[in-house]
């Protein structure tokens, strides 16, 4: 992402900032609420907007007022006043009227607004694939897309158990890696409208909205807590499902119900948890009565799985320097289990990331501090952030239903 000069200060300042050693939780506390630097929608927004104008020369205003006429202009006004923040459906929207091309789009939407990447076991973001790259603009290329999206709305509950299905017996789809797979056939056959509809029959039993990688991450860590793998643990040792969502949660509250987070950095760390109750839905994969659809395990979700597991005295005897240990261990969370996940890599002017990144370097990486344990310190950070489960402060910020 291109960033003009104030915002890489910005950047270095909060990274600076996160591998600093704060003496005490309040002092993390006291930052976050009153000097950190949040990487906003509204400022990514004007960015784009800026690029794109010059790029398809028009005028700024010309292309604002292309954005209030396809996706109403109160909508744009709360992106552009930083009054709500723009769900993935809305951005890729965005993406159809600045006439961006998929990667452009995709680039927009992980680095810019910490949404998912496009995915190749999804009909729906296959389908938007294709339309961008025509870049026909928003009133053909969104609406033919969103007419195909139409066609194939039943593949949206779907959740192909790879396991139990014969894959090697399907031409060009052997072996196991059928994301690699679909994404090469698409690059190879898919030119036109007709043959995108091919593909996408041939290949509708390998499609649905649920992104196995992550379950399958979680899922991994999840037996590791669970101690599945240790063929000598006794009965009385494993830990309950419900003890293992309370140390995932680490004392985060839910922003649904009674809960209300209104101070924007606070909603950004809280969003996307998980309650209590769904932990099992998310292991079982069990529909949502509401939507009808699996569970999706989120980005939030898996970082702090990982805090959990490996937040404890990591040991990493190849390295003699503190500073490679770090790195290490922020380039194990990046590409061994963000990037694997299509999920954006951790950011240090996300409020939640900071936290991870600060705890970590806390921990492990100051010296006197290598016997802490990061899961207690990001818990501790936590308690006095959400007293009693809510924000005191009075500003509000949502994120738009799409």
């Amino acid at each position: 992402m291109i960033e003009n000069g104030k915002v890489n200060r910005l950047t270095d300042i909060m990274e600076g900032k996160a591998k600093s050693i704060f003496a005490n939780a309040n002092e993390v506390v006291e930052f976050i609420r009153k000097d950190f630097s949040m990487r906003s929608f509204d400022r990514e927004l004007k960015r784009v907007i800026k690029e794109r104008a010059l790029l398809m020369d028009i005028t700024e205003d010309a292309l604002i007022k292309r954005l209030k006429v396809e996706l109403s202009g109160q909508n744009v006004y709360n992106w552009l006043n930083d009054r709500t923040v723009a769900g993935r459906n809305s951005v890729i929207k965005i993406a159809f009227v600045l006439k961006m091309d998929a990667k452009e789009a995709q680039d927009f939407l992980m680095r810019g607004c910490w949404h998912d990447a496009f995915y190749m076991r999804d009909y729906k973001d296959i389908i938007y694939i294709f339309y961008l790259d025509k870049k026909l603009g928003y009133k053909l290329g969104y609406k033919n897309a969103k007419a195909m999206i139409d066609k194939y709305a039943y593949l949206d509950k779907q959740n192909p158990d790879l396991e139990k299905q014969s894959v090697g017996q399907k031409k060009g789809m052997s072996g196991r890696r059928i994301t690699e797979q679909l994404s090469s056939q698409y690059e190879e056959v898919v030119s036109t409208e007709e043959k995108l509809d091919i593909f996408l029959k041939n290949n509708e039993a390998y499609f649905g909205s649920f992104r196995r990688k992550a379950y399958e991450k979680f899922l991994k860590m999840y037996n590791l807590l669970k101690g599945k793998d240790d063929v000598d643990a006794f009965a009385e040792d494993i830990i309950t499902d419900a003890e293992i969502c309370q140390r995932i949660l680490v004392n985060i509250p839910s922003i649904k119900g009674a809960n209300v987070v209104t101070n924007e950095i606070l909603k950004k760390i809280a969003e996307n948890t998980i309650q209590q109750s769904g932990l099992s839905e998310i292991i079982n994969k069990k529909n949502i009565k509401k939507t009808g659809r699996i569970p999706q395990v989120s980005r939030k979700i898996l970082i702090l799985i990982w805090v959990v597991i490996y937040g404890s005295s990591p040991h990493f005897e190849d390295y003699s320097e503190i500073q490679d240990v770090f790195e290490e261990c922020i380039a194990i969370l990046n590409f061994d289990l963000l990037e694997e996940c299509g999920m954006p890599v951790l950011d240090f002017r996300n409020p939640f990331d900071w936290l991870i990144f600060n705890a970590m370097y806390y921990c492990h990486f100051a010296g006197e501090n290598e016997d802490a344990d990061m899961e207690e310190r990001v818990r501790l950070i936590m308690d006095e952030l959400f007293k009693n489960g809510t924000a005191e402060e009075d500003m509000a910020l949502g994120e738009d239903d799409d």
